[in-house]
This record gives C-alpha cells, sequence and structure tokens, in this order.
C-alpha cells in the first residue's frame, strides 16, 4: 500500500466497514480484460475472512469463474465529496476493504449457512429458513480471504 498513512491494520477496524457496506464489487477475469459486477453479500471472520454470494446457476459470472476462481472483492462505505477552493483541494472520505480469494461453490449442506450470513448482513436478524426448491436453483458460493488490505482518507479538520 503506497499510503500507509490511511492503512488500517486492525481486524476489529475492518469488520465494522465491513459490516456498514451495502455492496461487493467482485472484479473476475474475462480473457484478457477485468470483468466487475456489484453483488450482494454476507461474511463470517472467525479464524479466517470468508464471503459468502448467491445467485443464478448460470450466466457471465459463472462461465468465468468455472473457468479462472481467482477474483478480487472491493468494499467500500462512508463515500463522501470533500470540497475545495481548488481542483487540487477536492477529494474523498471513504473507507474501504479489498480482498483476494478463489471462490468454492458450496453443496447443498453448506448453503444455508451461506445464506444465513447473507440475511445478517443487511438484517442483522438470524433464523431464517430457505425452500429446498431455492436451494436447488441457486449458485450459492464463498471467498476464503488469502490476502486482506482496507484504508480510510478522512477529511482533514
Amino acid at each position: 500500500m503506497r499510503r500507509k498513512d490511511r492503512e488500517i491494520k486492525e481486524k476489529k477496524e475492518m469488520r465494522n466497514i465491513l459490516e456498514q457496506c451495502q455492496v461487493c464489487r467482485m472484479a473476475m477475469v474475462d480473457g484478457d480484460a477485468p470483468y466487475v459486477v456489484p453483488m450482494s453479500f454476507g461474511f463470517v471472520w472467525e479464524d479466517e475472512l470468508v464471503f459468502y454470494f448467491h445467485g443464478a446457476n448460470a450466466g457471465k459470472k459463472i462461465d468465468l469463474l468455472k473457468i479462472n476462481s481467482k477474483v478480487c472483492l472491493e468494499f467500500d462505505t462512508n463515500v463522501q465529496l470533500i470540497k475545495g477552493d481548488t481542483a487540487c483541494d477536492y477529494g474523498t472520505e471513504y473507507q474501504s476493504v479489498i480482498v483476494r480469494g478463489e471462490v468454492e461453490f458450496l453443496q447443498l449442506e453448506e448453503k444455508r449457512e451461506a445464506l444465513d450470513a447473507l440475511m445478517f448482513q443487511y438484517t442483522k436478524r438470524k433464523g431464517f429458513s430457505y425452500p429446498q426448491i431455492m436451494l436447488n436453483k441457486m449458485a450459492i458460493y464463498k471467498v476464503v480471504a488469502t490476502k486482506v488490505s482496507a484504508k480510510e482518507h478522512k477529511k482533514k479538520v
């Protein structure tokens, strides 16, 4: 990380950022170009940081992930414009987390845990039920973080 003064190293602070995020941007490899999609997500961070995603069983994203399972995830929150007197004085406040890892498609017995994490991210509730027919239709996958970095930029007071 070039700007060490903006680096966040504490797991608790990174977790707080992730808990506030509403969208994950997943970058995949599409031949010789990147391909990015915004996604809903859930996560658990005990011994390791694990992210969960869901979607249709077919489509471009699934096709790409089956060819190359390596991904980069981007999360950001608390984004606000910093105004200035000159163009060079403008900037952006933010907190962000970048994660690298590989997608692993989940089997039926793991899908409920993944969906519980997803639902908790947005509702802060547990105890949902998931119809078996929907579990069979959905692609649910996880990314175990192999590299995590975080940073923030705040307006100087």
